[in-house]
């Protein structure tokens, strides 16, 4: 009897989550749940960008979008979580649609705060963020959108998933 090959482990990497993906929001057990995904793992539950970014919620299903203008906008809170599977950092890339040119992962600074036994310590990490690529009409949409700094619950409530999103 042949022996199943044993998928060969990757080097983790840190995903910095702002949007629906965070924890109790509309797209987090569809894939970041860790009771669903074991090899995607909370680090931090309190984490913002080092430098500003806008955030803005825009389209008929109030999506949001961090997008790439560094320097504008806000620090924008979110939550590292370490993904220790490719095939997992793969799905992640096809659900934002990194394929068909909706975002693009990108590697940023994140400020993330660890407990260490009753102190807050803060450190700078290189986290991947999934960032809207650059469209025409950007300027017009940074104008006209308010930039926020944090997706809460209650921008969740207005967010509808798209069909291929469900399951």
């Amino acid at each position: 009897m042949a022996s199943q090959q044993q998928p060969q482990p990757t080097t983790p990497v840190k995903v910095f989550v702002y949007g629906t993906l965070k924890k109790g929001l509309a797209n987090h057990q569809h894939k970041m749940q860790p009771e669903r995904y074991p090899n995607c793992t909370l680090l931090s539950a309190h984490a913002k960008t080092l430098n500003p970014f806008p955030l803005i919620i825009a389209g008929e299903r109030h999506v949001p979008y961090l997008m790439d203008f560094e320097g504008k906008g806000h620090q924008v809170m979110g939550e590292v979580y370490e993904v220790r599977d490719e095939g997992h950092l793969e799905e992640l890339d096809q659900f934002e649609g990194c394929d068909v040119g909706h975002y693009r992962r990108v590697l940023i600074d994140i400020l993330v705060q660890q407990s260490s036994d009753s102190n807050d310590v803060v450190v700078v990490e290189k986290c991947y963020a999934y960032m809207r690529n650059k469209q025409e009409g950007d300027d017009e949409l940074l104008k006209e959108k308010e930039m926020i700094p944090c997706f809460t619950e209650e921008h969740d409530r207005n967010y509808s998933r798209a069909s291929e999103h469900v399951g």
